[in-house]
């Protein structure tokens, strides 16, 4: 049985449970392996596991956390040794115990989490007591037929009429739709928007304009405009401009940004769309007529700043107007469908993700006895992979964990999560990263907890991680002149290699200039060819004069799209690497439309009332 790893002191400060904690950890880091080791610390101090609620995200990394934690209990009861030290024998009978009563606790996912608790508690969903769980296949399908339904009882005149007269197509239209069922949070927020009115609105895209057109306006005074002006009043440079038939243009120029250097402008919008129109014709093909100028470049440089500073799209508060009014139309279609996505539901008796999490967040908000009986339950909280969090999910772990003052003077009421902001995947689930930065604020305000950073990184070599370093700093950087961050700024952190020496190996970053699916599929293939050429040199690098029979274990590539799968594959076949690639792509058996039928066809005769199935 494999020995947990050995915690740095890094780590030790993370898995004091006398008091919550949060913890900032990139890939690599031992996220998990900091929680498993609390986990154990609240077994060995005499927590019973009924009282400990550990979650992650996604199924796969729950069953992992699982298979961990048994594992880990494992070791210490066979050698019985905890955290390199002797267990005692009363600390040896609470792991012994506390691993027959597992299942008494929660070790899932939020969602299994909460799922129980409306199995636990059916008055929290009066209209589907006990409901089932809807898997990922019936669920599309009971959407699609949502869809379809209200499709089908939509009146004349109403909001799909509506939005089909104004030109938006039917199969995208039914696309959106069905996507967003699954998408209850910016459901929300943008009904929170609509209700704000256009003017709200109006102020946001001014606010934005402004800030553009004074980023422009510091840029243009401080860089070129007094060069500009220079040149045009010398006398040589001049002449060179009129003999190229420029020097008119260039007026023209000077004369339209003059009242914008000197801020006199009325609507922002307006001005902003002023500076939009120099991107026309007026002044694209100039540049190269004045490309002799090699000391300074006007036009290239203007080009250059109203590129980097000013959107090309011209704001038309019309435009905007009018897209804001068949916002509220399709606002209107999503509640017609969500009705009869809600009504299919009741009458078959499941719930899906979203009802689970709505379910519970209301009740520990609304239903008082409901909340205070699953905080005598469950008193200490583990979350891994909470960058993925919603605000629903952080409001039902926050009604639930957040201690008394007596808890937090003894230590009775903990919670801890573990997460890195970088690697929010989940956005398009509701996950939301700026949760992150909120709830560790809230925690070490209102419960007393600590912050820690881990950066010791056990995973990358040396190449990986003087790549991603210097990487990250620059695509995560936070502006700090502004008065309010970007939201969803990240702030650096450097990861510190603490891999063992003496494994050999090596890292190779090839970066193309455009995915291979964007291009047309001559040039595709073209560079998926330069990719395979690059892949087989990389082989004959690492073994030269060397033929193993197993070389393509070696190199591992990922894509994002089944498509440059394809294609690469197509490239290496052309270069007569056929024999020395396997390809593995795809969700597996389960996943396979056949299968999908056999389940169907046995869901169908147990069930009758399954509809879908």
């Amino acid at each position: 049985m494999k020995k947990p790893l050995k915690l740095s002191d890094e780590k030790l400060q993370t898995i004091d449970v006398s008091r919550s904690c949060v913890v900032s950890a990139g890939a690599g880091s031992g996220k998990t392996v900091v929680l498993v080791a609390r986990y154990l610390r609240l077994l060995v101090n005499g927590v019973e596991p009924r009282r400990i609620v550990a979650m992650t995200f996604t199924n796969k990394a729950a069953a992992e956390l699982r298979h961990r934690v048994d594992e880990a209990i494992s070791y210490s009861l066979r050698n019985r040794e905890f955290e390199d030290r002797p267990l005692s024998e009363i600390e040896w009978q609470r792991l012994f115990a506390a691993r027959q009563e597992l299942s008494e606790g929660h070790l899932g996912t939020i969602h299994s989490f909460c799922h129980r608790l409306l199995r636990e508690e059916p008055t929290l969903l009066p209209k589907r007591p006990f409901a089932g769980e809807l898997d990922q296949a019936m669920m599309r399908q009971f959407r699609q037929d949502a869809e379809g339904a209200a499709s089908t009882a939509a009146e004349p005149g109403g909001a799909l009429e509506r939005l089909l007269g104004a030109g938006v197509p039917r199969w995208k239209l039914r696309e959106v739709t069905v996507r967003l069922l699954g998408r209850p949070v910016e459901l929300a927020a943008a009904r929170k928007g609509s209700a704000r009115g256009f003017e709200h609105h109006r102020e946001r895209l001014d606010t934005i304009a402004v800030k553009k057109l004074l980023d422009f306006q510091e840029r243009l005074k401080s860089e070129w405009w007094e060069p500009f002006k220079a040149q045009l009043s010398d006398e040589k440079i001049c002449e060179h401009f009129s003999e190229k038939g420029v020097l008119e243009r260039l007026r023209y120029l000077q004369r339209e940004l003059t009242p914008f250097v000197e801020s006199s402008w009325d609507s922002p919008i307006d001005e902003l769309a002023r500076r939009s129109r120099l991107h026309t014709a007026d002044f694209r093909g100039l540049n190269k007529r004045t490309k002799l100028l090699n000391k300074f470049n006007v036009l290239k440089e203007f080009k250059d700043l109203l590129e980097e500073l000013v959107p090309k799209k011209i704001i038309n508060l019309h435009d905007e107007e009018r897209a804001f009014e068949l916002s509220g139309v399709f606002l209107d279609w999503m509640a017609a469908v969500e009705e009869r996505y809600l009504r299919l539901k009741e009458r078959a008796g499941v719930v899906d993700f979203d009802d689970q999490i709505d379910s519970v967040a209301r009740g520990v908000e609304e239903d008082g006895d409901f909340c205070q009986r699953q905080r005598k339950r469950y008193q200490h909280f583990l979350i891994d992979e909470f960058q993925d969090t919603d605000p629903r999910q952080w409001e039902i772990i926050r009604h639930l964990s957040e201690p008394t003052e007596e808890e937090r003077s003894i230590g009775g009421r903990t919670l801890f999560i573990v997460g890195d902001r970088k690697q929010a995947i989940y956005g398009f689930r509701g996950g939301d990263n700026t949760v992150f930065d909120k709830a560790s604020r809230y925690i070490q305000h209102n419960y007393g907890g600590e912050k820690n950073i881990l950066m010791q990184n056990w995973r990358s070599r040396d190449g990986v991680l003087d790549f991603v370093n210097p990487f990250f700093e620059l695509l995560f950087q936070v502006d700090l002149e502004l008065d309010e961050p970007h939201p969803t700024a990240v702030e650096p952190q450097r990861m510190i290699r603490s891999r063992p020496e003496g494994e050999d190996g090596s890292t190779l970053l090839v970066a193309l200039d455009r995915k291979l699916s964007d291009k047309p599929p001559e040039k595709a293939l073209e560079t998926a060819e330069v990719l395979a050429d690059l892949l087989n040199g990389v082989i004959d690098g690492i073994y030269p004069g060397d033929e193993p029979e197993d070389r393509q274990r070696w190199i591992g590539v990922l894509t994002r799209t089944h498509n440059q799968i394809n294609l690469l594959s197509a490239a290496l076949e052309h270069l007569g690497l056929g024999d020395r690639f396997s390809l593995s792509k795809g969700k597996g058996l389960l996943h396979r439309k056949e299968v999908g039928w056999l389940r169907a066809t046995l869901k169908a005769l147990y069930d009758r009332r399954d509809e879908v199935a």
